[in-house]
């Protein structure tokens, strides 16, 4: 037999929940305090963004400097995706997939084997920059260079000497284009200093080295495989150098202007103030008929536009009146700009 669930006291029932809307307030106003880097917390109303930030990824150039970098590359890819096709005389597509950086550790991890890297210099820039390509690509490319379809059947070897001496072409046109893409602002030039089958054996940098890392997606043959390319952080901090100093150079400078500063010797200075009226228009006629005593008729809004002139530019509209025996102008608002530079022209 099942047993009855026991009454509730309806004053603890509601002591539970007051306490869990409590508790629901305070893990609210946890979440939402964030601090400045010299301890003040920002205002709750005040929306703040807070974004991740791995202090484990190194980062040696500034958003600027890494969008610029992005942009020459994707242009790079593009130009030389074409160039490769005409040389293969065959369909060929290079996808940019990203450019990133990390430690020459976390980029040797990330090669895959086997593999087949091409270590090569850009004189006169310091360093030794590292090509990766599958070797099923390479051997696809090969096939192509041959006089074959340029399809190859699954492979998963190292290239041969002589597989890498009909590749150094191809690899050369990459180098080749890369340093192209640099000519504007310095005269670079590169050469492939040598060939390795295993991150192993890479040397010339630490593994806390930063490398700029490239990577692409190489279409070809009915295959999508992945290719690398990695430089230095030293070897591309000269060549931005010259690149921002090009730049910056390119960009006009704005003079900077002093800051306006009113002097006591302005408050006696005398500028002329007139108030005048707008007449209708009258024939030529009419105008040589004018005589001493002859009367204008105006609108009746004349009075209440009456034109304040501030140094002969039209700067107030107001009423027109008597006051203490004198003739007054209320000022009522001010003259639209459009007015004063037609009158100026």
């Amino acid at each position: 037999m099942a047993e009855e669930p026991a009454d509730i006291d309806p004053a603890i029932a509601e002591n539970d929940l007051a306490a869990e809307e409590l508790a629901a307030a305070a893990l609210a106003m946890q979440r939402v305090r964030i601090y400045r880097h010299n301890g003040g917390r920002f205002p709750q109303e005040k929306q703040v963004r807070v974004e991740p930030f791995d202090f484990r990824t190194p980062r040696f150039l500034a958003e600027p400097d890494i969008s610029r970098l992005r942009t020459s590359h994707q242009q790079f890819v593009a130009s030389l995706s074409g160039r490769i096709a005409s040389f293969l005389r065959a369909e060929f597509n290079l996808r940019f997939a990203g450019l990133t950086t990390s430690s020459f550790a976390d980029f040797t991890r990330s090669i895959s084997s086997p593999t087949h890297l091409t270590l090569f210099k850009a004189e006169p820039l310091p360093g030794v920059a590292v090509l990766e390509i599958q070797p099923r690509l390479a051997i696809a490319m090969i096939n192509r260079r041959l006089g074959g379809p340029g399809t190859v059947a699954e492979v998963d070897r190292h290239l041969t000497e002589i597989e890498i001496a009909i590749l150094e072409d191809i690899l050369a046109m990459v180098i080749e284009e890369w340093c192209q893409q640099w000519r504007e602002y310095c005269n670079v030039e590169g050469s492939q200093i040598g060939h390795e089958t295993s991150a192993r054996f890479l040397q010339g940098m630490t593994n806390d080295s930063v490398m700029l890392v490239m990577v692409l997606e190489a279409t070809f043959g009915g295959r999508t495989e992945g290719m690398q390319l990695a430089m230095p952080a030293h070897m591309l901090e000269p060549l931005m150098k010259v690149v921002k100093e090009v730049r910056s150079r390119e960009i006009p400078k704005e003079n900077p202007t002093k800051p306006k500063q009113w002097r006591a010797a302005y408050d006696h200075i005398g500028v002329p103030v007139v108030a005048d009226w707008t007449v209708p228009g009258i024939t030529v006629g009419d105008l040589l008929r004018l005589r001493v005593g002859d009367v204008l008729e105006l609108p009746r809004t004349t009075i209440e536009n009456t034109r304040v002139c501030v140094s002969n530019v039209p700067r107030f509209f107001g009423k027109a009146g008597c006051e203490n025996s004198k003739v007054a102008v209320q000022i009522q608002r001010e003259a639209p700009k459009n007015t004063a530079e037609k009158t100026k022209a």
